[in-house]
């Protein structure tokens, strides 16, 4: 849990105080500066990263001037956009993977869930496999290309292996 700010920025959270905020988590300067230019009216974007010795700096003018700016550089820093965890191609753990579930359904969906190679399928009591045209091993790249792709029954795809490179499709 964050220690309280108190001192030289008491008047500060008394005033926030005051107009009911919750100082509790105001354990820094640039929260403290935050929370008075919300009070204030201004808005900062949550991403927006205020550099302490800014916020020293406005809070130490507002302290003597009554007037409290807002921070005249900002640095914006947006938050990255997540990208899903896909485990090395070359490992198991790719196969169990969410990026290559959702792929092998896609080639599924787009050739058909029957073997591309000899024709036999679910309703023939076999499992359907979707097999790599060029090798993951040899073409890492090229693991999550649905051109890149084609159903194979069990027994086809085994006997084509990672060193053939035909596309039955």
């Amino acid at each position: 849990m964050a220690k309280p700010m108190n001192g030289k920025w008491k008047t500060q959270i008394l005033e926030l105080q005051a107009a009911g905020v919750k100082t509790g988590n105001i354990c820094n300067p640039q929260r403290l500066y935050r929370a008075m230019l919300k009070l204030k009216g201004h808005t900062l974007p949550k991403w927006a990263k205020i550099h302490p010795e800014t916020a020293v700096r406005h809070l130490k003018e507002y302290r003597q001037t009554g007037i409290l700016q807002p921070p005249e550089n900002l640095v914006i820093c947006k938050p990255k956009p997540k990208t899903p965890y896909v485990p090395p191609v070359e490992t198991d753990e790719f196969l169990i993977s969410y990026a290559w579930r959702k792929l092998r359904y896609e080639a599924l969906k787009k050739h058909g869930a029957q073997c591309s190679l000899c024709g036999r399928g679910r309703k023939h009591g076999v499992v359907v496999h979707v097999d790599h045209i060029k090798p993951r091993r040899l073409y890492p790249e090229l693991a999550l290309v649905l051109d890149n792709l084609q159903p194979l029954c069990e027994d086809c795809n085994h006997g084509k292996g990672n060193w053939d490179e035909t596309d039955w499709r």
